[in-house]
């Protein structure tokens, strides 16, 4: 009921026909009550235009989306209206007044991205070439390079990130003990450091099947090997690059002289597993 409603409500419910008493007069006539206008009749006060939603606009529900068009939506976020790219397959689509879907699934680093009940997002950038996170609704970064074969696929609402290669420098994101990788060039292997979410050099693999990725796990040829490089690990073995003197993955991590190969060298088997030192 408006509030011009109300106020006829109420006069119709004070309202009586007062009658004289006058004493005995003969049947007494009383007039019929007097017709009031109805609800919907009377007068009425327009209720206030919804101010219209636009970039940086004050909005009362947050989390509220509307879609701006078929690519691009608009958040409550905060108190004011956010622009949110939605670069996914299924762009934006309309749903019932502010609960629009915005396919976010696909963004660009420097995208806003939306404020949702989880609070992060995670999205394949547009060459799906390295996946970026966004939490609460500000903007995404990067999070981790996809170099590998495979790249960053979206498979519904899953996002998968190809790490088996990946260079000194690149952002990464750890998730166990056998972060691993190749580098691009595929003659050194890499891993992903906690500490500092990036990837750093593990070891070179200078034998001749170099560094390379079998069904999802990182091999690193280290039958060949350099005195003082790093090596994982302890107690492997390998023969140094002039084949004069074979090695040992120290306690250090580090390749250090086993002992000298003087008559014929030091030398491996086809697969790796044997070595000859005389």
């Amino acid at each position: 009921m408006t509030q011009s409603s109300a106020r006829v409500a109420a006069g119709l419910l004070a309202w009586a026909s007062p009658l004289a008493a006058c004493g005995p007069v003969g049947p007494v006539v009383v007039a019929p009550p007097r017709a009031f206008p109805s609800a919907a009749a009377a007068s009425t006060t327009p209720a206030p235009a919804e101010a219209p939603w636009r970039d940086g606009a004050a909005c009362p529900t947050d989390r509220a989306l509307r879609c701006q068009d078929a690519t691009t939506a608009l958040q409550c976020q905060a108190g004011h209206v956010a622009v949110v790219p939605c670069r996914g397959p299924t762009g934006c689509r309309a749903g019932d007044h502010e609960d629009a879907q915005c396919d976010d699934d696909v963004a660009i680093e420097g995208d806003r991205c939306q404020l949702t009940s989880i609070g992060e997002s995670h999205a394949c950038t547009t060459d799906f070439t390295r996946v970026v996170e966004c939490k609460n609704g500000e903007r995404f970064v990067v999070r981790s390079t996809c170099r590998g074969p495979a790249g960053c696929t979206v498979t519904g609402r899953r996002i998968s990130c190809d790490e088996t290669i990946a260079d000194v420098g690149d952002p990464c994101q750890p998730t166990g003990a056998d972060d691993y990788s190749c580098s691009s060039d595929g003659k050194s292997e890499t891993r992903c450091d906690a500490a500092s979410a990036t990837v750093v050099h593990s070891q070179d693999c200078r034998g001749p099947r170099a560094c390379g990725v079998d069904h999802d796990t990182v091999r690193c040829d280290v039958t060949v090997a350099r005195e003082g490089e790093a090596c994982r690990p302890e107690g492997l073995v390998a023969c140094a690059e002039d084949g004069k003197v074979e090695l040992a993955c120290s306690p250090q991590q580090q390749w250090a002289k086993k002992r000298a190969c003087p008559r014929r060298g030091c030398s491996v088997s086809p697969d790796g597993r044997t070595f000859v030192c005389k």
